[in-house]
């Protein structure tokens, strides 16, 4: 098998058992091609009937609307993750306090009062997908929503009114 430099794939979706091939080649032609090499008769003569969709490498980026990131989103994060997102969103406080031990806890702070302890596990996940930040003050950090999960808690939930976030605090004002 040859690398290329720049390939092109090709995805068929089989529309109704939710299957997907994948096709690879030089050019979108050649991914076709190869593509339909991978694939048993049965399959492509499902192709003729039109039960698959062919979908190139640049269409498929193109498919990634808000509602596509919205799933994405809700597939993969957690309930707790939402939760510290949504009360980030509507003014609440998270923060990472050291414990005399040198541990580190966290807290969220909403602003219908209390105060809860999220697990670090969810918090290191949010921190991973680049969706809170830290501003990287001692003793007790505070964490802000990024830009990417402004966006996750406004793709979620809709409204007019921007969460404040980390790089542009500027983004909330009313135009």
């Amino acid at each position: 098998m040859s690398s290329f430099s720049n390939p092109h794939f090709m995805y068929l979706f089989d529309m109704k058992n939710g299957k997907q091939k994948l096709g690879y080649g030089e050019s979108p032609e050649d991914a076709l091609e190869i593509l339909s090499i991978r694939l048993s008769q049965d399959e492509l003569d499902e192709i003729i009937d039109g039960q698959f969709i062919k979908i190139s490498q640049r269409d498929l980026q193109n498919m990634w609307t808000t509602s596509a990131r919205v799933f994405w989103q809700r597939d993969r994060l957690g309930a707790t993750e939402l939760e510290i997102l949504n009360a980030m969103a509507h003014g609440g406080t998270l923060k990472a306090h050291r414990t005399l031990d040198g541990d580190k806890e966290y807290r969220l702070h909403p602003l219908t009062g209390g105060t809860m302890q999220p697990d670090a596990s969810s918090v290191d996940r949010l921190k991973r997908r680049g969706l809170i930040e830290s501003n990287k003050k001692f003793p007790a950090a505070t964490y802000l929503l990024t830009e990417a999960g402004a966006r996750t808690v406004a793709d979620l939930h809709p409204s007019q009114r921007m969460p404040l976030i980390a790089h542009n605090l500027g983004h909330s004002r009313p135009k």
